[in-house]
Order: structure tokens, then C-alpha cells, then sequence
């Protein structure tokens, strides 16, 4: 026997699988979005840590440089000693103030990271992807509910 239309268990099993597959990719969307979020938020945290770190860092080089270069400036130096020993501290200072500089710079930088471009373009890639989970819900809930308003149709012409 020929059928005429469609079968309309077949249609009303494909509208629930449209919605059903709608749901499930909205619900996967959302784990992506939390799991993002979550990420930013640790790598939040570890570059603030990194930075304490870093100017803890520096400040204990200062302090231990700069105790170091008073000791050895309390050292009675005398004729050539003295023009080597002052060679020596210029040395030391510029290579403290490189030291200190690069530290510095790192902090700059890992707070730019932290506050710039990163979480601009993770809080983009969230976005993006709840977009994609809105849409693929809403295909899927326009294509449902076509599904069933064509089991309607059907089911009113064929069965009264």
C-alpha cells in the first residue's frame, strides 16, 4: 500500500531528535563557554602569582645589591685599587639596572597579558561560541517545530 504524506510517528521521532539535538549543542556550547572562562581565570591567577613573584624578586635583588655596594664602598681603596674597584661598581650597577629593568618589564608585560589582548580575544571566543550554540539551537528548534506543524497538517488532512 502506498502512503500518502508521510508517517507521522516518523515525523513526530525526527521533531524530537531536531530538538533534542538543538539542546545537547546548546548544553555542549555552555561547558565550552565555562570551561574557557575557567581557564582565563587560572591563567588570571598564575600570572598575578608570576608577577608578585617577579617584583618580590626585584626588590630582593635591589636590596642585596645595593647592601652588597655599601659594604664594598666601606672598603678603604686606595691608588689603582680604587679605579678598578669604581670600574667594578659601574659594572655592577649597570648590570643591576639591567636586571632590574628586564624584571620590571616582564611585570609590565604579564599584567598587559593579563588585562590586554588574552582576555579580549578568550572573552571573544566565548562569545563566539555561545553564538554557535544559540544558532544551532535555533535551527534546530525551527526545523522541529516545522517537523511537527507538518505532522499536524498531515495528520488533520489524513485523519480528520
Amino acid at each position: 500500500m502506498a502512503m500518502i504524506g508521510a508517517d507521522l510517528g516518523a515525523l513526530l521521532s525526527l521533531g524530537t531528535k531536531f530538538e533534542a539535538t538543538g539542546e545537547m549543542f546548546a548544553g555542549r556550547t555552555g561547558d565550552i563557554v565555562k570551561r574557557v572562562d575557567q581557564a582565563l581565570e587560572t591563567f588570571t591567577k598564575e600570572m598575578s602569582n608570576l608577577k608578585r613573584e617577579a617584583d618580590s624578586l626585584g626588590s630582593e635583588i635591589r636590596e642585596s645589591m645595593t647592601s652588597l655596594k655599601q659594604r664594598a664602598d666601606a672598603v678603604v681603596w686606595t691608588g689603582n685599587h680604587r679605579e678598578q674597584h669604581n670600574q667594578v661598581i659601574a659594572e655592577f650597577d649597570s648590570e643591576i639596572g639591567y636586571v632590574k629593568t628586564a624584571i620590571e618589564m616582564f611585570s609590565t608585560e604579564a599584567q598587559e597579558v593579563v588585562n590586554g589582548e588574552l582576555t579580549t580575544a578568550m572573552t571573544e571566543l566565548g562569545t563566539g561560541v555561545t553564538g554557535y550554540g544559540t544558532e544551532a539551537r535555533t535551527v534546530s528548534t525551527s526545523f522541529s517545530s516545522s517537523v511537527k506543524s507538518q505532522h499536524n497538517a498531515i495528520d488533520s488532512v489524513m485523519n480528520g
